[in-house]
């Protein structure tokens, strides 16, 4: 049982210590003993006159307890200032210089008045590395401290016995931190309250305008610019020079055009003489206690006096404020850096006037010990605890009657003391509100939850313009701060954009990033994000440790987690984009972990913020991808990676071949494949790379490739694809039997549709090219490899094998097959019919096959909007100008509202050009033009389209253009062997003679040859510039 007569305290203890005393003493002893003397009557004064009291005065130390942070930091400054204007007169070898350190922590209290703790070791160690005459305090003390001093971060610093090192941080004093006062005629100037007097009345000089004056006064000596002006009381914000003209327009009308000259065309200058340096310490503001200093005309409030503005969140700011006036609790929950305590702060700054005893920012980060909540709490608010209970009841007690609004920021990693201390609050303290911000909730019944997103990042080019996002708002307004030269524009707007993608939109990374491109640059600092935890450490001078940089504040959210949590979060690593729940399930709870466990702790994730679950009817869950590189640190810290990368890729080849599975079967349709498929792409990639790297397995990788097979040319893979089978060639050589070579050949098949039109970007495996498919055993997959395969040989020429590829396959048909399966065929037919010249009641066949497709609920899929755009080009054909134009315009419409159409909005867009430019309407067809022209490059579908937009280019008169684009279709046809489709080649004729019209055949065959050399995006830039009808009316054809 503890002692009656000693008791736990929450104090701020201040340690002193003479510098040189032993050197003074033998030099000098009688006057050394009257300097101490004089020195601990300096002392007692200022400690006595600030609610302090000397606790001991052992030897040439001093030690000193206060109720309040606030006051042993002014009674420290008051100190050290008095004993330099004492010494000012003495040789500099023979003055008593003090080092003072401050901690605030929970001690122990003896009846008799001394104290025992961690709390005075530490502050002892505070004074041993504070300069001499200075000041050196905790960042217990600067988070709660009440002061408009300045403090200098120095880092943090181990002491004995002392487990957590301690951040430290420097009082600014003397030439660093403004006089005390400043007087020029009737005028005085007090930066510590920032107020200005003429003749003991205040004047309304505050805000920007107060620094102004006081740069010009602390710059007396000399001409202060507009720029330094801007940089020094406007800092990281971009403002017009108008601004400051502003502010010194209403400084000359308020204090006389003689106390502020106008230099002109070179800034200004403070031109009077000042009476004297400093305020007299007999001012009444400075005699009140610390507590009970309020600024005029403001209500209590320990928040700055001016904010960083915040971007992209006007809409979050309006929703707390209101929510603040209906709930009584409110918690910002959030990932770790993504800007809750800079809304809290927001937040209270605009409701500050309705709360009578005003709004209170409580810092928690530096507590580590819940139990101090409460006196930590008494300490910012000011209040004197009279220790004859709880520190807990005092302050519950103190705010009973008080309408107060109490922010208690960070509290992630003090629930339990936080749920209770609030739950007192609200149950005992009717009028006080409570705003907190956390990377976990309360889990309390009166909590409401407010979950802080990222900031939003332009996704898509045509997003709108980029700085109406806050994300790259945020990126710009915090370079430009550091670089006054920088603004968007459209050589970095690309690169810009990208960062803030890659980061999130998370306003810790974004501001980390931006720091580092005065020295990298935007394209370095974007070319280096792959490395994102090593270069993101720049963090803003006097900000909390864990916001110094990227690593560290991830460091922060990771040591709250259990051991256990720890172990699931890094396995989330292995998968990229997300994943549902199911699949984080089977991934994650390999080895002891239960799969019940599993959905704990990814509960737990979900709440600590470091996971992401996004979507309500099936929610995915997401690592950030900043938070992702530090978990995938961590698993090859364990030593982990490759064993959970094979367990994600087999997690994923299971998954695929199911839904592989339900597509043949029927039970899933083709759109619904499409989209699940999609929506694992990037897990997709990951699984493959990795079942193909040295510590991967082949056979998975196979898996992969084959499940996910069907349709897989609408992937953006064109590039992947030839690499992963060219990968797999090499390594697997000869299949182990007939079902594998079967497999690896439907798999072939299908993939190599993503780039028949470049047969030579596709790998060669003669082990696997005659396999016959039969092998497979499975009827349905054989006959769509075989229709795959009909289109690519029928895209040389070869029509015979074509449609012997699709008569094995009509055999092998059932009735209960799938209607997207069944139409296959029939559409192939079709157009290789129109293609060969034959009769067939081609138009007949297809719309038949599109009853079948909406009989079957597919109307509204893939295949059916082919065969609609099939029926469009064929009334196009028969002279239907404007029924084609209808049909195409309503498909375009339906593949903008529906994404599974990307790959099929290519051609329609480019028949609907030829349409419109078949009917004369050349401003409609100029108009679709460049979204056609997007299409088809994105598609790679533009060799086989593009003669469309070359026609519109030489009806418009741009002959010359409409040539070199001619000339790089036929390159790129001759390159890749491909047959041009017959309608394509009569609109070549068509351009062709419309060019002829006006040049002779030297001067087309010359541009012919120019365009030969045109790749993709040449051929783009020159099809959209061609597209504008209006130029080509104002200037003569091309020579």
């Amino acid at each position: 049982m503890q002692d009656v007569g000693i008791r736990h305290r929450l104090l701020a203890i201040l340690a002193a210590d003479a510098v040189g005393y032993s050197r003074l003493m033998g030099a000098d002893d009688v006057a050394t003993l009257k300097a101490l003397d004089v020195a601990r009557h300096v002392f007692n004064t200022h400690v006595e006159s600030r609610g302090g009291r000397v606790s001991d005065t052992a030897g040439d130390s001093v030690l000193a307890i206060f109720d309040t942070a606030s006051g042993a930091v002014s009674a420290a400054v008051a100190i050290q200032e008095h004993l330099a204007t004492a010494a000012a007169g003495m040789p500099e070898h023979l003055r008593l210089l003090f080092r003072i350190g401050i901690h605030l922590a929970d001690v122990l209290e003896k009846a008799d008045g001394t104290v025992y703790g961690d709390g005075v070791n530490i502050a002892a160690r505070l004074q041993a590395i504070a300069e001499p005459g200075g000041v050196t305090v905790s960042h217990a003390v600067k988070g709660t401290a009440r002061t408009d001093l300045e403090f200098e971060d120095i880092g943090e610093h181990t002491v004995k016995n002392i487990v957590q090192p301690v951040h430290a941080f420097r009082v600014l004093r003397g030439e660093s931190a403004p006089p005390r006062g400043y007087r020029f005629g009737r005028f005085e100037v007090i930066p510590a309250e920032r107020r200005v007097l003429d003749a003991g009345q205040p004047l309304p000089i505050v805000g920007r305008g107060f620094d102004v004056l006081l740069a010009l006064i602390e710059r007396r000596d000399r001409v202060v610019t507009k720029s330094d002006l801007l940089e020094l009381c406007w800092p990281g914000l971009v403002v017009e020079e108008t601004s400051v003209q502003v502010q010194v327009s209403h400084l000359r009308r308020l204090l006389g055009p003689e106390v502020v000259a106008i230099v002109p065309g070179r800034g200004y200058r403070f031109a009077v003489t000042l009476d004297a340096a400093a305020v007299s310490d007999a001012h009444p503001a400075a005699a009140m206690p610390v507590e009970s200093q309020v600024r005029p005309g403001k209500l209590p409030t320990n928040l700055p006096d001016e904010l960083l503005p915040l971007y992209g969140r006007d809409d979050e700011l309006a929703s707390i404020c209101a929510g603040i006036e209906a709930h009584r609790l409110i918690t910002i929950v959030g990932t770790a850096g993504v800007g809750k305590t800079r809304l809290a702060q927001s937040v209270a700054c605009q409701l500050g006037d309705r709360f009578a005893d005003g709004v209170w920012m409580v810092e928690l980060a530096a507590l580590a010990d819940g139990t101090l909540l409460a006196g930590t709490v008494a300490h910012t608010l000011g209040m004197r605890l009279s220790g004859q209970c709880s520190a807990f009841d005092e302050v519950i007690a103190c705010l009973q009657a008080q309408q107060v609004l109490l922010v208690l920021d960070n509290c992630e990693h003090l629930l339990n003391a936080v749920a209770q201390f609030v739950q007192a609050v609200i149950d005992r303290a009717p009028q006080a509100r409570m705003l907190l911000t956390s990377q976990a909730p309360l889990r309390l019944a009166v909590e409401t939850r407010y979950r802080l997103e990222p900031l939003e990042v332009p996704k898509t080019p045509d997003a709108g313009p980029p700085l109406n996002y806050g994300a790259v708002r945020l990126f710009v307004e915090r370079v430009a701060a550091l670089d006054r030269h920088f603004s968007l524009d459209d050589r970095n707007s690309a690169a810009v954009v990208d960062v803030c993608l890659q980061l999130d939109g998370l306003p810790l990374a974004i501001e980390l990033a931006a720091a580092r491109v005065p020295f990298l640059g935007v394209q370095g600092v974007r070319d280096r994000l792959g490395q994102r935890l090593q270069v993101l450490t720049a963090g803003a001078r006097g900000s909390p440790p864990r916001h110094q940089t990227l690593r560290a504040a991830l460091d922060w959210s990771h040591g709250l987690l259990s051991s256990e949590d720890q172990v699931i979060f890094r396995r989330l690593a292995v998968f990229k984009g997300g994943c549902t729940i199911e699949a984080a399930q089977s991934v994650v709870c390999g080895g002891p972990t239960a799969e019940w466990a599993a959905m704990e702790a990814l509960g737990r994730l979900v709440d600590r913020s470091l996971v992401v679950a996004e979507g309500q009817v099936r929610p995915r869950l997401r690592l950030l991808d900043s938070v992702r590189a530090y978990a995938a640190e961590k698993l090859v810290e364990a030593g982990e990676m490759a064993a959970w990368q094979r367990q994600h890729a087999e997690c994923f080849a299971s998954y695929f071949e199911s839904i592989a599975t339900a597509l043949y079967a029927g039970k899933l349709t083709e759109g619904g494949f499409i989209r699940r498929r999609e929506a694992e792409l990037d897990n997709l990639r990951e699984a493959v790379d990795n079942s193909l790297s040295d510590d991967g397995e082949l056979q998975t990788a196979v898996r992969l490739l084959v499940a996910t097979a069907p349709m897989c040319h609408l992937l953006p893979l064109q590039l992947k694809g030839p690499r992963w089978w060219q990968i797999l060639a090499q390594r697997l050589g000869a299949p182990t039997s007939s079902r594998q070579a079967a497999l690896c050949r439907y798999g072939w098949i299908h993939w190599g549709q993503s780039v028949w039109w470049s047969p030579d970007a596709w790998p060669s495996w003669p082990q696997i090219a005659t396999s016959p498919l039969g092998a497979l055993g499975e009827p349905r997959r054989q006959a769509h490899a075989l229709c795959v395969q009909a289109l690519q040989v029928s895209s040389n020429g070869n029509f015979a094998e074509a449609y012997a590829a699709l008569d094995e396959a009509r055999n092998l048909e059932e009735p209960d097959w799938p209607a997207w399966l069944r139409t296959r065929r029939t559409y192939f037919c079709a157009s290789f019919d129109r293609e060969t010249g034959r009769v067939s009641n081609a138009p007949t066949t297809l719309k038949t096959a599109l009853v079948e497709l909406t009989t079957a609920g597919e109307g509204d899929g893939r295949w059916a909007f082919l065969i609609r755009s099939d029926l469009a080009l064929d009334s196009l054909l028969h002279g239907r100008t404007d029924e084609a134009i209808s049909r195409l315009r309503e498909l375009a419409e339906q593949g903008r509202l529906q994404r599974q159409h990307s790959v099929g909005m290519g051609p329609v867009l480019g028949s609907l050009v030829l349409a419109l430019t078949e009917q004369g309407n050349l401003d409609a067809a100029c108009e679709v033009a460049p979204m056609a022209m997007q299409q088809l490059r994105h598609s790679g579908l533009w060799p086989r389209f593009g003669l469309s937009l070359a026609l519109l280019a030489a009806k418009c008169g741009h002959f010359a253009s409409a040539a070199r684009m001619i000339g790089a279709l036929d390159a790129h046809v001759a390159r890749s062997g491909a047959r041009r489709p017959r309608v394509m080649q009569r609109v070549r004729e068509r351009a062709l003679s419309e060019i002829s019209s006006s040049h002779e055949r030297p001067q087309i065959t010359a541009w012919l040859s120019e365009g030969s050399l045109l790749d993709g995006d040449g051929f783009s830039q020159l099809a959209i510039e061609s597209a504008r009808r209006d130029e080509a009316k104002t200037k003569p054809p091309e020579r």
